[in-house]
Order: C-alpha cells, then structure tokens, then sequence
C-alpha cells in the first residue's frame, strides 16, 4: 500500500457518499460482489484510494475520440438538466439551448481533465470536478453561488484552465502538508471551492480594471468565417454573452450586421480580454441591435464608459437618432456616479438627479446597473419619497419604473395633492393602495363614485378605508359575491348577518370567511357544506385550516383528524390540542415520511413520547434526533431502543451521553457492540474502557474505533491489534 496520506480523509470529510460509491471500484479491483467488497475493505481510507485509481484508470485509457466520447456520455446522462426538468414556459429551441450549453461547459472541462498533458494528483481532479458539478448560478443580491439542483438550467462554470491552475497551486501543498485527522477536518471546514473562485474572479476584475488599453476589432457582416472567429475569440472570457455560449448564435448575429468587440490587453500584453460589444443590424443601425459589456447582467464596467463614448463618436455612419439614445444612457451612467459621490459626502441631491435616481433605468445590460441599488440603499429613502411626492406629477413615474422600492421600504403616499393628481389620471388603483388614510380622507366622496363605477378597486383599499364604505360594499357583494375575497376580515366583522346572507348562497365562498365569523356559534357555516367544499377543493386544505381558529378546530376535532390522517403534511396547520388527541395518526404519519416529525410541536412530543418510540422502533433512529430531554435521560427506554437500533445514540450529544454516566454507556455497549461506532471519539479517549468492552463483547468491534482514540491512545490501540487480530480474507488477485 502506498504512504499513508491526508486526502482520503479530506475527500471523506466532503464527501460522505464517496465511501459508498467506492465499493464499486473496490469490488472492481478484487472481481467480488459488492457485498464482499464492504467486508473485504473496511476502511474508508483504502477504499477511497481505489475509487481514485479506477477513476484515473479510466482517464489514462479513454485514449480515442470515440473512448472520450463515451465517456463523456456517461457524465452528461448523469449531469446535465433533462429536459423535462426545465421550466414549462420555455420553448423546445430553448429548452434545447440550455441543455446543450450545459453539454459544451462540462464537455470543456471533461476534455482538459482527459488531456494526459495535465498531470494533477488524481484526488485534485476529482475534487476540483465534484465542486465545479455541485455548482450553481451566482444569486444576484447576495453574490454567493447556489447549489446545482437537478432544475439548474445555467451552464456549468466556464472553461478557464487558469482557474484549476489557481486552485491546484493554493490546495496541492496544503492538503499534502496535512498530518492528522483534527487538521484535516479543519482544512475541509475552512477551504471552500466556492470561495476561491471568488478570490479568482476579484482578482480577475481588479486585473482588468486596472488594464483599460485595447483595441476594436471588426466582424463583418455575412461572413461565417468571421462568425466563427468572434465566438473562438470569445471561449472561456467568462463575458456571459450569448455569443460565447452558442456558435449558432454568432454566425446568427454576425449574419444580420457588423459586430465591434473591444479587446483589452491580458498578462503576456496581448489583446485577448473582450469587454465591450457592439452589434449593429446591418452596417449602420443600432437599433435592433446592442451594447453590451462584462459587469453585471452584461452591463459596462465604469472604466469602459469613456471608450465605449469615444468609439460611438467616431462611428459617424451610425444612424444619429440611436447615437443620440445610448449617448443619453452614457450621460446617465456618469450622472449616477456623481449622485453615488454626493451620497457618500451627505450631499443634498437636485431634484431631477433625486427623480432620476429612483425612476432611471441605468446601463446597457439586460437588467439595470447594480449601482443604482447600491446607492440607494444608502440613501434615507424615507426623507427622498418626502421630497418626491412634493414634485407632483413628475413622481407619479416611480410607481411604473420602481416600484419595488415601495414595496420593500413600505412606503405610503401621504401628500394630499398627490393623490388628487392620481385621480384625475385615473391612477386611482395606485392611490388606494399605497396611500394613507389621512392623505384619502379628503377624498372620500371622489372614492364613493370611482367604487360605484369600477367595484374592483376594493381590492386596493386597506381596512379603515373599507370601513368608510359598508353600505357600498354590501351592494358590490350582492352583485359580485366573489369580491368577498378582498374584504378585509375587520370590515367583514362589521357586516356579519350580510356576509352569512350572501355566502349561505354560494359554498366556494367558504374559503374567503373572517376567523370571527367562523368561530360564530348556531351561523351553520360549519355544517357538512363546509366540509363538502374541501372534498370538492383538496388544495384549499392548508390554506383553511391556517386560517380556521384554535375552537372551531377542537369543536371539529374528528373532522380534523380525518384530515391530518388523509396527510401528514396538514400536520403544520392543526393545533397543539387537537395533535394531542391523535398520536396515532401522527405515527402513521411520520412512519409514512419523516419530515412530518418537524412540524409535530415540542409539547406534543412531550406529551407523546410513544411517537418517537414507535418510529424509532418502525426503523428510522433519526426520530431520536427530535425526542424531548425527559425521554433522552430515560435509560430504560433507550437501552430498550438500542437493542432495536443501536445508531440511535446519534441523537444524543456528548454533553448528554455523559450525563447518562460510564456504567450506562457500558450497558450500552453490552447490548450491542455496534454503538461503539457513534459514540464520539472524545468519550472514547476519556474512557478506554468503552473500547475494551466493545472488543471483548465482539471483536469486530474494532472497526468502530475512532481515528482520534488511534491517534491518542495509539500504544493501547496498537496493543488492542495484537490482541484482536482481524480475519485475513484471501486475496483474489493472488491467486495463481
């Protein structure tokens, strides 16, 4: 066996599912069946390098094209979105598009790491894959990268061989000068992958930031050849271009007009680092086309604005009209970045630069610059919407242009004026909504006549302007019944002989019903019509029974515990008192699916200790996770569980298998040797005892021992070796 090393147990610690798929290539090495091969090579260590070795194997012999293929083959069918995974309202071409992007960025991966050239140890290879296909998109807001779920529809990470180079250079050494298990676990706490390519990308963008001097370069339209040039041009430049992902799509823009890339110089001082692209429809015309740069969501980076200025004005065959347009976002973008300055010095803004601010559409990407967020999230956007509201008209813009920042800062309209302009231009949906009830007081008679003529508008009123209204709004519901739907609760509370009037004619409105009105005695809502409009609507349970009070759930107990057993899943939305009538059904239903044990609350699990006993028993030991700290100092019951899953420790914490004492943990032991394997390797250290029992009672038991008793207890382990010698199996490969 080759020198002991650290990253079988680095790779272990990450990867817990790679202990098991190595007995695949265990079995493999020795011609056994899976089985024999657990049995045959116990330790992770051992069977981790061989699924290593195999792995390697495979890489050295895919040798032709058509290995490689198939090999890659085996990836993508495992790897790459099906396409039934893809979102329903994306088109058969896109739906297309996507998968054969994700086939093109692992495929570019897939080739570099079969390229016998690139001669990294085996475990980097495989770490530095597992990583890149376990990585998601970036979230915008957070800038974090997500985890690849089977519905990730974005390409894999870019082919960027420097990248790997970064990684190997920073990990190799580090995970080489690893000497013991406690080290190791930290290294694979502290290192994440998704971290350095973070680093990477800042350094990256700092490096290019820092390097602005480059050149134009010209594609000419109806040329493939030049379609192709552009999109090789463009590999691996991580610009999330649509050019660089699909050739078809080069030789399609390339087709329909000039395309302009301006290339900045890279380390060795040549011009390979595309940052801005010009596509033109035709030879002059920018619209229909687009200007697009490497920021966020295609967005220009601020050192690229002066460049992109300068070679807009030298293009002078250009239409002037859609100069004149990306010459106005040009003028905006540097206006942003003064407002960012006047921000960061407590500077008092203009009006027009506050309205633009808060209603501009800044950049050239997809989405607008993350600038405009950013500055004014500094901002004290309450004193601005002050200041907005007092230009009048003009303000009216930032309800169609932003208004997520309303929404998200809950802000009102509380000008007087304002509200009037909304109404005279029919803006009156906005007015309701976002509007305070001093500022539509004034109204009140110009609201009656809007309500009389569009009823909808209900919808937008809060509660107390609601009130205004009752009389109104009994006649809308006399008309449109269905419009019970945005009557607030309080406002239905005033109205209740009505409500019960109207809905006594119609079941579907059931579901629309105040918490008051249906906590009503002798109102008959709770009559089997009730119960028949969830038999006919099955989806509306949750949504019903989180809304049904706490009384009218244990006046209707049987009711609800025909519901809980129906599903485990309406659990969350019944109450302590009525759970606790039905410990059975709550068996039956965590039996079903474990999950249900997360919404059982603590007090009935207390009350109902027999619901964790009997899952346990049923064999799911991970219940013992969620059992209370009265049934987890019950020694009878978990030396009682023991005996049926022994891996129920795992649920206790070492603080709390301390508590139940050295004697217990030895009875522990007694029953089942097993338990050795989960009790921590602390306990183990602390008393040598546990180790010695376990053995005596079986000698395989030795397997269990902790790295960290070997490694601190390493001449009574050694001892222990001697005195419980393992049972050599042949070894198939020795065979003459």
């Amino acid at each position: 066996m080759s020198k002991k090393t650290e990253y079988e147990r680095f790779l272990y610690t990450l990867y817990k599912d790679l202990y098991v798929q190595s007995v695949h290539a265990t079995a493999r090495k020795y011609n056994l069946s899976e089985e024999e091969a657990a049995k045959r090579v116990p330790g992770f260590q051992e069977r981790i390098r061989y699924y290593l070795e195999r792995m390697q194997t495979l890489f050295e012999i895919a040798t032709t094209e058509q290995q490689k293929a198939i090999l890659k083959g085996i990836y993508f069918e495992r790897l790459v979105i099906k396409k039934e995974n893809l979102p329903i309202g994306m088109s058969d071409a896109e739906k297309n598009s996507k998968i054969n992007q994700q086939r093109k960025t692992l495929g570019q991966w897939l080739d570099y790491l079969l390229d016998p050239g690139v001669a990294y140890p085996s475990w980097f290879k495989y770490w530095f894959l597992r990583e890149v296909i376990n990585l998601g998109s970036i979230d915008e807001l957070t800038g974090k990268y997500k985890k690849r779920t089977p519905e990730t529809y974005e390409p894999f990470l870019d082919f960027d061989p420097e990248f790997m180079d970064y990684c190997a250079k920073i990990m190799i050494p580090k995970i080489e000068a690893l000497k013991n298990a406690k080290e190791t676990r930290r290294a694979a706490n502290d290192i994440r992958f998704k971290n350095l390519l973070l680093d990477y990308k800042k350094g990256v963008t700092k490096r290019k930031k820092e390097q602005t001097e480059g050149k134009w370069v010209k594609y000419e339209m109806g040329r493939e050849e030049e379609a192709q040039r552009l999109y090789d041009s463009l590999q691996g430049k991580g610009t999330g271009w649509c050019t660089e992902s699909s050739l078809v799509m080069a030789k399609n823009q390339v087709n329909h007009g000039d395309f302009y890339v301006y290339y900045s110089k890279d380390e060795n001082g040549k011009y390979t680092n595309p940052r801005i692209a010009i596509r033109l429809l035709g030879k002059n015309s920018l619209d229909g086309g687009e200007i697009r740069g490497i920021d966020h969501s295609q967005n220009l980076e601020e050192e690229m604005i002066d460049i992109l200025e300068k070679q807009l004005k030298g293009m002078s065959f250009l239409e002037p009209r859609s100069v004149r347009e990306n010459m106005k976002k040009i003028k905006d973008l540097r206006t942003l970045s003064e407002i960012r300055q006047k921000t960061l010095n407590h500077q008092i803004l203009t009006a027009d630069e506050l309205l633009l601010l808060y209603t501009g559409r800044f950049g050239f990407g997809h989405e607008p610059s993350k600038l405009q967020g950013r500055v004014i999230n500094r901002r004290n956007i309450q004193e601005d919407w002050r200041r907005l509201q007092e230009m009048g008209e003009e303000a009216i813009t930032i309800f169609f242009i932003n208004r997520k920042i309303l929404d998200d800062n809950g802000l009102k309209i509380t000008n007087h004026d304002l509200i009037e302009r909304l109404i005279i231009h029919k803006r009156s949906s906005i007015a309701l909504h976002y509007a305070t009830t001093e500022a539509l007081a004034p109204h009140k008679e110009e609201i009656r006549s809007i309500l009389q003529r569009e009823n909808i508008l209900i919808a937008d009123m809060s509660a107390e302007a609601q009130s205004w209204y009752l009389k109104e709004i009994i006649e809308i519901l006399e008309k449109n019944p269905r419009y019970l739907e945005f009557i607030h609760a309080e406002v239905q509370d005033q109205i209740v002989e009505d409500i019960i009037r109207i809905v006594g004619k119609d079941i579907e409105l059931y579901q629309y019903l105040s918490p008051r009105i249906l906590e009503l005695k002798g109102n008959q809502l709770y009559t089997d019509a009730f119960w028949k409009f969830l038999e006919k609507h099955p989806e509306k349970t949750s949504e019903l029974l989180s809304k049904i009070p706490k009384q009218i759930q244990i006046a209707h107990q049987q009711e609800i515990g025909k519901i809980i057993k129906q599903s485990g899943f309406f659990i969350q939305y019944v109450c302590e008192e009525v759970l606790n009538l039905y410990p059975e059904v709550l068996i039956e239903a965590v039996n079903k699916n474990i999950e249900f044990l997360e919404d059982i609350p603590t007090s009935v699990i207390e009350h109902h200790p027999e619901i964790i006993i009997e899952t346990v028993k049923a064999g799911e030991f991970t219940a013992f996770y969620h059992a209370p700290a009265s049934l987890k100092r019950d020694r009878e019951v978990i030396a009682e569980l023991v005996k049926k899953q022994p891996r129920i420790i795992t649920g206790l914490t070492t603080t709390e298998l301390l508590n139940l004492g050295l004697e217990f943990m030895l009875t522990l032991i007694r029953i089942n040797a097993r338990v050795l394997r989960d009790i921590p390797g602390s306990i183990q250290v602390k008393y040598p005892i546990l180790v010695m029992e376990a053995l005596s009672n079986s000698p395989e038991a030795l397997k269990y021992v902790s790295e960290e008793f070997q490694e601190e207890q390493k001449e009574l382990y050694q001892n222990l070796l001697k005195m419980y010698p393992q049972e050599k199996k042949e070894d198939p490969t020795q065979k003459s």
